[in-house]
């Protein structure tokens, strides 16, 4: 009678202990399972989510011509920057198209001072230390959100930089606007701050753009910096 007893429990286990792991085997894999974004995949994304509405920065220092010496006011001369993202394989071409206005008491007049002036940045994602990878602090369109300005000066632009492992001069920046530079690219081994006015990104989208780069970099083989 006890051995029966015995027996019946052992069974009761073995099967309880298939249907645990056949239920499991039913269930959809953890987080940890699932197959990572791909390189094509996460270049797609960076591609169609990095446009003028999340990326691109207005630079506009303000002054008041009737009043010398303050340093804000209802005049104000701007820089503007949009960008344009390609990516093949691990090379990525960042265009970067810069223009200038003003803005005065009537309002917007683009027409003043206005002038033109491109650079293309390129490099590739291997080259690119991903520890570097950081987001500035947040700025607005007058600069330091502590500043006292004379229009509102709410956050709208992180600042993105990284820099190549161990410092190399891999990041190649051209400026086509230029007789002289056009045929002279200049090196660099971080990104940005040459004249282009550097990479800014829209506060709420500047972490997932982060994310997706520092991916896209370790898949094209980026590593720390030796030393």
């Amino acid at each position: 009678m006890k051995k029966r007893i015995r027996n019946a429990v052992v069974i009761g286990f073995s099967m309880a202990f298939l249907a645990h792991h056949f239920l499991k085997a039913q269930q959809p894999e953890d987080s940890q399972q699932r197959e990572t974004p791909s390189l094509i995949d996460t270049e797609s994304w960076i591609k169609l989510t990095f446009t003028e509405e999340t990326a691109g920065r207005s630079d506009c220092q303000e002054y008041d011509p009737e009043k010398p010496g303050v340093n804000y006011g209802p005049y104000a001369s701007c820089t503007y920057s949009a960008y344009k993202i390609s990516f093949e394989a691990c090379k990525v071409t960042l265009e970067v198209h810069q223009s200038t206005g003003g803005t005065g008491v009537n309002g917007q007049k683009p027409d003043e001072y206005n002038f033109k002036r491109d650079s293309v940045v390129s490099f590739n994602l291997g080259d690119i230390d991903p520890t570097t990878i950081k987001l500035g602090t947040p700025r607005g369109t007058y600069g330091d959100l502590k500043k006292k300005t004379h229009y509102d000066n709410p956050p709208s632009m992180v600042e993105v930089h990284f820099a190549t492992s161990n410092n190399l001069d891999r990041i190649q920046v051209l400026y086509p606007y230029s007789s002289y530079l056009k045929d002279r690219p200049e090196k660099a081994h971080a990104c940005c701050g040459m004249g282009e006015w550097g990479i800014a990104v829209k506060p709420d989208y500047a972490p997932r753009f982060v994310k997706a780069l520092d991916h896209a970099v370790q898949l094209c083989g980026g590593k720390p910096s030796t030393f």
